[in-house]
């Protein structure tokens, strides 16, 4: 269980990371003033979008989830006193008796 959380983790770090170039790339590209500008950000928009709904989503399960672990959040839906996902891996691993 906990090999497979910390890919996850990992893979939401690295599409979070490839998001944020795509949309400077195309950035780039438009400046730069390229053929197929409004495709180009169109796209961008799209993909950023969609990005941002997905996160909106986990975020709210990540809540759900510390709240039904019994995890304190802030005002803000933040743990408090550590990271979110390091106190909520922490925390899962008690629960199911990994630590």
């Amino acid at each position: 269980m906990g090999n497979h959380l910390a890919r996850l983790c990992c893979g939401v770090k690295e599409n979070r990371e490839k998001v944020a170039l795509l949309l400077q790339l195309s950035d780039n590209l438009v400046e730069k003033g390229h053929t197929h500008t409004d495709n180009i950000k169109s796209w961008a928009s799209l993909v950023d979008r969609r990005y941002n709904d997905f996160s909106m989503r986990m975020e709210k399960y990540r809540d759900k989830l510390m709240s039904t672990l019994g995890i304190p959040l802030d005002g803000s839906g933040v743990s408090s006193s550590v990271p979110p996902l390091t106190h909520a891996v922490s925390s899962m691993y008690t629960v199911i008796g990994i630590v």
